[in-house]
C-alpha cells in the first residue's frame, strides 16, 4: 500500500535500527565524459552494504516507454571498504525519459526485501535524464488527493430575478428537505429573494461591462459617445432651431427679457397671453411646441413697419446683392447690430396682399445707421425735405432676390446682436460657474469645467475633472444647474407659425415669425454613429502634398480656384498656394476675378 505523508519518519528509524538497512538515494553516473546521461547506477544504502552480499538477480529495475528502452545489469561492482554504502550498478543501456524503479528482492519468485532490507526502503524511482536537457521537468506532487465531493445539481443558466430565486429555492430542497415555507414573510424566502435581487444586479452588471465594451454592441449613448471619441468622432446631440421673429408693439421701447416663450398659433387665442391665464395653463400642460427668446430685445413702434425711400421715383427695386438701402423717415432706434426683414406685402402687379411673394423675404443685420449729415443735421431728402434714414449692412447678408419699393416693408426684428447664450448652465453652492466643455482632454488642472453626457431616455449626466484633466470638485459640493430641452427636427416649422406670446408685458399686438424655423436637428442615432465613427479618423484634416495645400484653400466659399506649390527657400520646402478669389461672395455678371499668391 502507498501512503501519502506529510512527515516522513522511516528513514530515522532505520537509521536507529541495529540491523536493519534500506536505500537512501540513487545516482546516474557515466564513464563519457560531459555526458550526465550514462548506463552507471550508484545505488546509496542508509548504512555499510556489504553485509548483504546482493547479487544481481536480486536487483530488479523495471521501465520504459517501450520493449526497446528496457534496461538490463550487466555487472556489479565490488563494494569498496572506501565507500562501504555505495553499490555500483552496470548496464547495457540508457533508458529514456520515463521514470524507471529500481526494487531490491529476495529472489526471483518473490517481491519480497532481502533479509535485513526494510521493505518501505526497498524500492527507489529515478529517471536516465534527471540532468540531460529536456523542455520540460514536472516535478510530481506526492500529496494527499483532496476529497472529491459530487457537484450539486445547479442551473448555471440563470441569469435574472426569478432564475436566481428558483435556484436557491431548489437547492434549500436538498439541503433541508423538511423546510417548506412558501409564505413572503418567512425569514428564510426574504433572505433568498433578497439574494436573488442582489445577484441580478450583479448579474446586469457583468452582462453590461462586457457589452459596453464594444461599439458594435454598446446599448448606451455615453458608452458609444467615449468610444467614438476615441476616433475623435463627435457625436451630435441634437441641436434646437431657430428663427427670427416679428412682434408689433402699441408703445415705444418695450423691454422683452430673455427666455420668453413663444408658441403656434391656436385659432381663437390672443396673440399676447398672460402667465397666470387659462390660455397659458392650455399651451404649457398639453406640452406644445415651445419657443424661447434668446436675448434681451428692444422693442419700438416706429419699427412696426418701415418703407424704403425712392426718391420720389416709381417702379424701382433693390437689384441682388444690394447691401444698402435709404428708408422713409428718422430713426434713431436702429442702431448698427439690429436685425431688419425685407418682405414683399404687396403684388407687385396689382398692388394685392394677396399677390404677395411669400418667398421674398430676407433678414439683414445692419453695419451702419446714419440719420444726420456732415453737419449734424437731419438728414433729408434736399429736393422735398423728407426726412430719411440711410443703412448698409454686410455682404454675407446681401440680398438674393429684388424687392420692389412699391410693395416691400422692411419689419424690425431685435435691436441687438442675437448670440448663443448656453443651454445648460451649472453653478456650485459657492457661486462659481463651471463652464460645459466638449472634452476635458484639453482642460488644465486649476480650470473649472464640466463634461455633459446624456443617454438614450434623455437622462444628462455632468462628469467634472479629476485634479490633472480638469479641476476637481470638492467632496460634498452642491450644485444647481439651468438648463433648457430642446425639439429637435420638430422645431423646424414654417414661416407665420408662431402665434402667441406668453408674457405679462402689455403694448404686444403681433407675433408671427416670417421666415421658417432652420438648425432643428435631432439627436445622431446609435445606428448612424456605429456607421461613422469608425472612418472617422479617416478623413483628411492637414494638408502635405501640393494638392492637400489647394484642396483645404478651396473650403473657403471666397476661392475660386487654388493651386499649391512647394519651393525650396533655402533652408527648408515652403508651400506657396496661387488663389483665384472671388472678389464677392455673389458676383455679378461678367464681374473679374483677381488672382493673387499667398
Amino acid at each position: 500500500m502507498t501512503y501519502f505523508c506529510s512527515q516522513k519518519n522511516r528513514r530515522a528509524l532505520v537509521l536507529d535500527h541495529p540491523t536493519l538497512n534500506g536505500i537512501d538515494y540513487l545516482e546516474v553516473c557515466t564513464t563519457e565524459p560531459g555526458c550526465d546521461c550514462g548506463k552507471l547506477l550508484n545505488l546509496t544504502f542508509l548504512k555499510d552494504a556489504r553485509p548483504l552480499n546482493l547479487a544481481a538477480a536480486q536487483i530488479k529495475i523495471i521501465g520504459g516507454a517501450s520493449l526497446l528502452t528496457q534496461v538490463k545489469i550487466v555487472n556489479l561492482s565490488t563494494i569498496s571498504t572506501d565507500n562501504p554504502r555505495v553499490l555500483t550498478i552496470e548496464l547495457d543501456a540508457a533508458g529514456d525519459f520515463s521514470t524507471y524503479t529500481l526494487s531490491l528482492v529476495a529472489n526471483d519468485a518473490t517481491t519480497d526485501p532481502p533479509d535485513g532490507i526494510d521493505p518501505q526502503l526497498a524500492v527507489i524511482d529515478f529517471s536516465f535524464k534527471a540532468n540531460c536537457p529536456t523542455v520540460s521537468d514536472c516535478l510530481p506532487t506526492n500529496c494527499c488527493p483532496p476529497n472529491q465531493h459530487p457537484e450539486p445539481d445547479i442551473n448555471y443558466l440563470a441569469k435574472d430575478y426569478e432564475g436566481f430565486r428558483q435556484v436557491m429555492i431548489d437547492r434549500l430542497a436538498v439541503l433541508t428537505p423538511d423546510w417548506n415555507e412558501p409564505n413572503p414573510p418567512d425569514t428564510g424566502v426574504a433572505l433568498v429573494e433578497v439574494l436573488a435581487y442582489l445577484a441580478d444586479h450583479l448579474s446586469y452588471q457583468q452582462d453590461a461591462v462586457g457589452t459596453e465594451a464594444y461599439l458594435g454592441t454598446a446599448r448606451s449613448r455615453i458608452s458609444m459617445r467615449r468610444h467614438a471619441k476615441l476616433v475623435d468622432y463627435q457625436i451630435s446631440a441634437g441641436c434646437n432651431s431657430r428663427t427670427w421673429v416679428y412682434l408689433k408693439v402699441s408703445s415705444f421701447g418695450l423691454s422683452l427679457p430673455l427666455g420668453t416663450r413663444l408658441f403656434p398659433r391656436i385659432p381663437g387665442l390672443p396673440s399676447s397671453i398672460q402667465t397666470t391665464s387659462a390660455s397659458a395653463r392650455l399651451l404649457t400642460d398639453n406640452g406644445a411646441l415651445a419657443f424661447a427668446t434668446m436675448q434681451h430685445a428692444s422693442l419700438y413702434e416706429e419699427q412696426n413697419e418701415i418703407h424704403v425711400y425712392t426718391w420720389s421715383d416709381t417702379g424701382c427695386c433693390l437689384a441682388p446683392g444690394a447691401t444698402q438701402a435709404t428708408l422713409v423717415g428718422t430713426l434713431q432706434s436702429l442702431q448698427p447690430g439690429s436685425v431688419l426683414l425685407f418682405e414683399e406685402v404687396l403684388g407687385p402687379q396689382t398692388g394685392d396682399p394677396q399677390d404677395a411673394d411669400t418667398t421674398k423675404r430676407w433678414a439683414v443685420r445692419l453695419a451702419a445707421v446714419q440719420t444726420l449729415d456732415f453737419q449734424n443735421r437731419v438728414l433729408v431728402d434736399p429736393l422735398n425735405g423728407e426726412p430719411i434714414t440711410l443703412i448698409w449692412w454686410t455682404t454675407e447678408d446681401a440680398l438674393p432676390f429684388n424687392p420692389t419699393s412699391a410693395a416691400s416693408t422692411l419689419l424690425a426684428s431685435s435691436s441687438s446682436t442675437p448670440h448663443l447664450t448656453p443651454q445648460l448652465h451649472v453653478q456650485d453652492d459657492q457661486s462659481l460657474d463651471w463652464p460645459i466643455a466638449r472634452d476635458l482632454l484639453s482642460t488644465s488642472a486649476i480650470k473649472r469645467a464640466s463634461v455633459v453626457e446624456i443617454e438614450n431616455d434623455g437622462t444628462a449626466f455632468l462628469r467634472f475633472g479629476d485634479g490633472q484633466y480638469g479641476m476637481a470638485a470638492e467632496t460634498g459640493t452642491a450644485f444647481s444647474a439651468r438648463y433648457r430641452i430642446g425639439n429637435g427636427a420638430a422645431g423646424n416649422i414654417g414661416r407665420d407659425t408662431l402665434g402667441h406670446i406668453l408674457t405679462d408685458i402689455p403694448g404686444i399686438l403681433q407675433i408671427r415669425n416670417p421666415l421658417a424655423a432652420a438648425g432643428g436637428t435631432d439627436p445622431e442615432s446609435m445606428t448612424h454613429i456605429r456607421q461613422q465613427a469608425p472612418f472617422a479618423f479617416r478623413s483628411q484634416l492637414r494638408a502635405v502634398t501640393e494638392n492637400d495645400y489647394a484642396v483645404m484653400t478651396k473650403l473657403d466659399p471666397a476661392i475660386f480656384e487654388a493651386r499649391g506649390t512647394l519651393r525650396w527657400t533655402g533652408s527648408w520646402y515652403t508651400a506657396f498656394v496661387s488663389v483665384d478669389a472671388d472678389p464677392q461672395p455673389a458676383p455679378a455678371p461678367h464681374s473679374s476675378r483677381q488672382r493673387r499668391s499667398v
